[in-house]
């Protein structure tokens, strides 16, 4: 049976954000080389589609320190544009500059169980690139913050992540980028009504 325009469409999405997924994250071919990996009835010149499987612990990791950095981020910014009124609205900001993210954030950020990110902080912690504190608002809650090294290497991942997104979007030019942006937000509107 013939598959219809949507249906090859799909499978085409499909392909490329698994590819470019692996691409973004060093494991798949630069999207410049061999087109990426498809399933059965590959036109010629694909190779066949790696097993799919689960978010790798590294990747998780790397993520984490990500978020945590876009976390600072935007306190930072948020700070700034606020301005302090007075000395005490100042001191209360610096507090809260730099706090950090509640374990459960990062849980429902990452959309994994609360097990699960135990065992990545629990890698992450005795690396040196995250510290866990007790959250002084609510002492049931931990807090996790970036260390040095944390900041350092997560600055290093996105720089990392900017470079292979210009790479990967670079067939395109900045209006189909656009184009294709204002297209797939279309898409996503509808599958959420």
């Amino acid at each position: 049976m013939k598959k219809t325009n949507e249906e090859l469409l799909y499978i085409e999405l499909i392909h490329f954000t698994r590819g470019a997924r692996r691409y973004l994250h060093g494991e798949g071919p630069h999207p410049e080389g061999p087109a990426f990996p498809c399933g059965p009835g590959c036109p010629p010149g694909r190779p066949p589609r790696r097993p799919h499987g689960h978010r790798s612990p590294v990747l998780a990791r790397e993520r984490i320190l990500t978020l945590l950095l876009e976390h600072e981020t935007r306190q930072d910014d948020a700070a700034e544009a606020a301005g302090p009124a007075d000395e005490r609205a100042a001191a209360e900001k610096a507090e809260t500059v730099g706090a950090g993210l509640r374990q459960k954030q990062l849980t429902e950020e990452m959309r994994i169980n609360a097990s699960t990110m135990s065992e990545f902080i629990g890698h992450l912690e005795p690396d040196g690139f995250i510290e866990r504190n007790i959250d002084p608002s609510d002492k049931r809650a931990t807090l996790i913050t970036l260390t040095e090294k944390g900041r350092a290497r997560a600055c290093e991942l996105q720089d990392e992540r900017k470079v292979k997104l210009d790479q990967l979007f670079s067939p395109l030019t900045e209006d189909e980028q656009k184009e294709l942006f204002r297209l797939l937000n279309k898409l996503q509107r509808r599958s959420e009504d």
